[in-house]
């Protein structure tokens, strides 16, 4: 994890953990999901989330996008 100027740069392969879940399992990050905003002639893209992989209660694996304030480095 990366932290610049009070940002924290989550990168692929970190092991998380969703901080709003209760019993929330450890994850690892799989990717950044961003989206492309049009204004006019010009675009940006805008983080959307961070796409983490776990396995749920049933043993099957899930991909899920977490906001950067929900989820910390274990």
């Amino acid at each position: 994890m990366m932290e610049t100027d009070n940002k924290v740069f989550f990168t692929p392969g970190m092991i998380v953990k969703c901080t709003k879940l209760e019993d929330a399992p450890m994850m690892y990050v799989l990717k950044k999901k961003e989206f492309t905003i049009k204004v006019g002639d010009s675009k940006s893209n805008a983080l959307q989330g961070i796409v983490c992989r776990y396995l749920d209660k049933n043993g099957v694996f899930r991909d899920e996008i977490f906001s950067t304030k929900d989820i910390v480095q274990i």
